[in-house]
C-alpha cells in the first residue's frame, strides 16, 4: 500500500506513546519471613562456650512454634511428638511479645543405644529431678546473662546475592522473641548438663530433645 501526504500527516499528529510503566517495588518482609531468615543465621552464628558446652550433652533440641494468623494451619493440627506425652520436664514461659509458650523435653538416648534398661533409668532420674526442682525458675533467672552471652557474638545473615549482613540486636533482622527463645533454651541446657554431671552419666547422654509450643505467636 502506497503512503501519501495524508498517512505522513495522520502519522505526525498521532499522540505519545504512553510511558513504559513503573518498575514494581521490591518485596517487602513480613515477620515470619525474618523469623526464618533469622533462624537460617543463628546456625551459623558463633555462640559462647557456654552454650557449645550445653550442645555437647543435650544434644538436639527442635522447637516448632507455631500460632498466629500466618500458621493457623499448622496451629489446627499441631500435635505434641509420641515422646511428648509423656516428658521428662516441661515448663512454660512468656515471650517479650506477650505470647505463652509450652515447652516439653526428653527422648534421652544414651551412647550405648542397645542398653534400654539403663536410658530408661537415667530418663526417670531426670525426670524425679525436673519434678522436685524448679528448673525453669532457675532457667528464667539466669536468661538475661545469656541474651549477653548471645549479643557479645557475631550475628550475620547471608542474602540471597551471596553478601553477609549483621543479623543480630539493633540490626533490622532481630527477633526479641527468638532471642529469648535461644537464651532460655540454652539456660536449660546447661542446667540439665549441670544435674547429669553431679549424677554421674553425663558421659552416657547421646541427645535430648525439645518440643515447643507458642501459639500466640504472631497475633
Amino acid at each position: 500500500m502506497t503512503r501519501d501526504a495524508l498517512d505522513e500527516l495522520l502519522d505526525a499528529s498521532a499522540p505519545a506513546p504512553a510511558p513504559a510503566p513503573a518498575p514494581a517495588p521490591a518485596p517487602t518482609l513480613d515477620t515470619r519471613d525474618v523469623r526464618a531468615m533469622v533462624a537460617d543465621a543463628r546456625r551459623e552464628v558463633r555462640v559462647a562456650p557456654r552454650a557449645k558446652r550445653a550442645a555437647a550433652i543435650t544434644g538436639v533440641l527442635a522447637l516448632l512454634m507455631a500460632g498466629g494468623a500466618g500458621v493457623a494451619t499448622a496451629a489446627e493440627y499441631f500435635d505434641w511428638a509420641p515422646w511428648a506425652q509423656d516428658p521428662v520436664g516441661a515448663y512454660t514461659y512468656e515471650l517479650p511479645s506477650g505470647a505463652t509458650c509450652e515447652v516439653r523435653f526428653g527422648n534421652v538416648q544414651i551412647v550405648d543405644r542397645k542398653d534400654r534398661d539403663r536410658r530408661e533409668e537415667i530418663e526417670q532420674e531426670l525426670r524425679d529431678w525436673f519434678n522436685g526442682t524448679d528448673v525453669a525458675g532457675a532457667a528464667l533467672a539466669d536468661v538475661n546473662d545469656y541474651i549477653a552471652d548471645s549479643r557479645a557474638g557475631d550475628h550475620r545473615m547471608q542474602l540471597e546475592d551471596g553478601s553477609q549482613v549483621p543479623a543480630g540486636y539493633g540490626t533490622p533482622y532481630y527477633d526479641a522473641d527468638l532471642e529469648y527463645q535461644t537464651a532460655l533454651s540454652q539456660s536449660i541446657d546447661d542446667k540439665v548438663m549441670a544435674e547429669s554431671a553431679r549424677l554421674g552419666y553425663a558421659d552416657e547422654i547421646a541427645s535430648l530433645e525439645g518440643h515447643g509450643y507458642c501459639p500466640e505467636l504472631d497475633q
